[in-house]
């Protein structure tokens, strides 16, 4: 057997293993045991499986310095491996909670009774929201526990064994024949019509008969959805139903013969249980007429008389599942009145027929939009069957590095990025779209302090919740204490932070033109004769994008506001962050020279403290290595109070005690965390030992650019091999091996170090 036919025969009993094993095709009564056995599983509608497929994918608390979120984890788009997939949705786990919320209270009534509309502005991932709830009904349709059932009629052939051969020829006496034309091949089928919009095969029961044993299989108590309690098969069915009724003259058992039970799943390839609606001038629904179809010309006699017209369309490609309203108000008012109704009754009145959805109704707009439509007469009668979620640009660093990391991940294949790429593209993405806080919803001292922030310190305090170390501890901790306030703050209808910004999607652009760039100076370089090992792409090259960027004024309407205490002023965030840019990689140079190690300053104040207690309290200082018991070390603490610029008082001294005390109280369990209680004196005092060395420091970068073959400018960069042949100074080499462990590839830790040399220069 050639390896062909090996695997196809391999693969061939491995999916008719699994055919059997999921119960693909199934009779009626077969179905009926199935339910008996899991009675809860198969008579969910629409909202209880989407309520279940949440749950099913888990939801765990988030810790996030605003307060305690709950994040599903089906918007993580988990992979088998359970990491997060590359459609996952960074944050929002407000609007995450607000879907499951309404999906529970839909449960309760009965059916999807309004249209949950997600709103915000562009790019603020509302359609990646629908997208991941599409996906994960996809997934978990395909699980065992996800399992949804349809059905469609089936009529056998004159061939058939024992077939009772309805139209095609004499009958067999009723009773006689097989049990069920279910499990028929296809050779012994003369015609098979699907239901086309998936009706539940629990609704050929008749209603009363059909409440009372699903009443008996669940409890009295259970809670059944409307779409069974209330529910009747789609118009054609029904058709078929009644012909087949009157033909064998009310005998059901030999109608339900005629149904194939047969699972499917979920889709929005082949559109099954998904759908979604773009912007268009037509009816979402429509019917055409198929008895003359040549396909069902093999009807039988009983049913070749009827007039079966055939639903289709978008309404009826989501039944049983999930119906997206794509920007739901570029459409022409008219296109979507029929929700109105569709969502009071569940019903869609068509020409010729009436279809009855059993779906969970979503739709996305722009904040513009919406504000437009509630200035529209209509509005009143909408917004009883709207649902409004609000869906902000991301204002948490942290949360929209995110959204950048699948990106740089990808690009990071073909160039070479340094750190704090990802940080200020986030930083200043998120600083564009805070507003200045408003002083009057605070009481009066707190009110004075949050108006002394400015746009980065709101930033960083969404995203670590460290106050500015430039006011005092307990400035600090109120704060620190008021953030979940700030971070929910009411700012005049109907404006709300995160409303207005850059969006992530232009700025996933610009990194997919500066990658492009990167590539074209690379191809240049080569063709001046230089031979760079690879394109690179640096913070330098996104804060000169983003200078660029900010002069498009008539693009981006969040550049045409006036600059206000700190916020709203893109071009001056630019400026900020590659101040703070430098400052990092000035403090990551000096660290692979191994001056001021962190260690050693915390230690030093640390010793400092001791003698100041020591000294407020008037006893003496153990010492470990004579044994004996001294004065505390005036020198000392004068030396550490001169760096500082405080004053040698013990009325100051007993001030630093004071706030050690204040911060115990607040954490009574935990270690004392000096850079948390003093972190700008620890940072006054780290800096003070590296202003002495900066003259030592530029040498240093200079020693580094010219052992690269460089001069401080950051255009022409020699490939490595050139690096590796000069042995003139190991110690540069050693700074550089260090960087490149920090993140820093040798060509990009060129490229910004020549820039430092530049900027400390001057």
């Amino acid at each position: 057997m050639s390896a062909g036919a090996t695997l196809i025969k391999e693969l061939s009993e491995r999916a008719r293993g699994r055919f059997k094993e999921e119960r693909r095709l199934l009779s009626f009564e077969d179905y009926l045991a199935l339910v008996s056995a899991s009675p809860r599983a198969h008579t969910r509608d629409a909202v209880t499986f989407t309520r279940d497929a949440f749950d099913h994918f888990g939801v765990s608390d988030v810790e996030r310095p605003y307060g305690t979120l709950r994040r599903f984890h089906l918007f993580d788009d988990p992979l088998p491996s359970g990491e997060p997939g590359p459609e996952a949705v960074a944050g929002q786990e407000l609007a995450q909670a607000r879907m499951y919320e309404l999906l529970c209270d839909f449960e309760r009534e009965g059916r999807a009774n309004r249209l949950i509309l997600l709103h915000g502005p562009n790019g603020s991932a509302k359609s990646s929201l629908v997208r991941c709830v599409a996906k994960a009904l996809e997934r978990y349709s395909e699980l065992p526990e996800g399992a949804l059932y349809t059905f469609s009629w089936v009529f056998p052939s004159k061939r058939a064994e024992g077939s009772a051969g309805i139209g095609f020829g004499s009958s067999s006496p009723r009773g006689e024949g097989p049990s069920t034309y279910a499990y028929l091949s296809g050779s012994e089928l003369e015609a098979r019509v699907p239901c086309e919009t998936r009706d539940h095969p629990l609704l050929l029961l008749p209603k009363e008969a059909r409440v009372a044993w699903l009443t008996e299989q669940l409890g009295a108590d259970a809670r059944l959805p409307k779409s069974l309690l209330e529910g009747e098969l789609s118009p054609k069915s029904a058709q078929i139903f009644e012909a087949l009724l009157k033909r064998y003259q009310g005998d059901l058992s030999e109608v339900l013969k005629h149904v194939q039970v047969e699972r499917f799943s979920s889709s929005r390839r082949y559109r099954r249980a998904l759908s979604t609606v773009d912007p268009q001038m037509r009816v979402d629904a429509h019917a055409r007429q198929v008895t003359a179809d040549r396909s069902l010309a093999a009807l039988p006699h009983a049913l070749q008389h009827l007039n079966l017209y055939e639903a289709g369309g978008h309404l009826v490609e989501g039944n049983r599942g999930l119906i997206e309203y794509n920007d739901l108000l570029k459409r022409p008012l008219e296109a979507f009145k029929y929700l109105l109704a569709t969502c009071e009754s569940g019903a869609v009145r068509l020409e010729t027929l009436t279809l009855y959805l059993d779906a969970v109704l979503i739709g996305s707009c722009n904040f513009e939009h919406l504000e437009a439509f509630k200035e529209s007469p209509e509005f009143s009668s909408f917004k009883g069957r709207l649902e409004l979620i609000e869906v902000p640009y991301l204002r948490d660093i942290e949360q929209e590095r995110k959204i950048y990391a699948p990106q740089l991940k990808a690009l990071s294949a073909e160039l070479e990025l340094t750190p704090d790429l990802d940080w200020a593209l986030a930083s200043w993405g998120v600083m564009t779209r805070l507003e200045r806080p408003q002083k009057e919803q605070y009481e009066e001292e707190l009110g004075s302090l949050v108006a002394q922030l400015d746009a980065f310190d709101k930033a960083t305090l969404y995203s670590t919740a460290q106050a500015p170390e430039r006011l005092s501890y307990e400035e600090r901790r109120a704060i620190t204490q008021a953030l979940k306030q700030l971070y929910h703050e009411a700012h005049p209808a109907p404006l709300y932070e995160g409303l207005i910004g850059a969006s992530p999607r232009e700025l996933k652009a610009l990194l997919l033109s500066l990658a492009h760039e990167a590539h074209a100076a690379h191809a240049q370089a080569i063709a001046r004769g230089a031979t760079p090992a690879r394109p690179t792409l640096t913070p330098l090259t996104l804060f000169k994008a983003l200078r660029a960027l900010c002069e498009q004024r008539d693009l981006y309407p969040f550049l045409k506001r006036q600059g206000s205490g700190g916020f709203y002023q893109p071009l001056v965030f630019v400026q900020q962050l590659e101040d703070l840019v430098f400052k990092r990689l000035e403090e990551r140079f000096e660290r692979a020279l191994g001056w001021v190690e962190e260690q050693s300053v915390s230690e030093l104040f640390e010793r400092y403290l001791s003698h100041v207690m020591c000294t407020v309290k008037g006893e003496r200082l153990h010492n470990p290595l004579t044994g004996a018991y001294e004065p505390p070390d005036e020198a000392l603490m004068s030396h550490v109070e001169g760096r500082l610029k405080r004053p040698h008082s013990a009325e100051a001294r007993a001030t630093l005690l004071q706030r050690v005390g204040s911060w115990r109280l607040d954490h009574p369990e935990a270690s004392l965390d000096y850079a948390q209680i003093f972190p700008l004196e620890l940072k006054v005092l780290r800096e003070s030992y590296l202003e002495e060395r900066r003259a030592r420091t530029l040498d240093e970068l200079e020693g580094v650019c010219q052992l690269l073959r460089h001069t401080p400018r950051a255009q022409e960069v020699q490939e490595l091999q050139e690096l590796q042949e000069d042995q003139s100074d190991e110690r540069a080499r050693e700074v550089l091996a260090h960087l490149e462990r920090e993140g820093y590839p040798q060509q990009s830790a060129l490229e910004m170090l020549s820039a430092l040399y530049a900027r400390l220069k001057r």
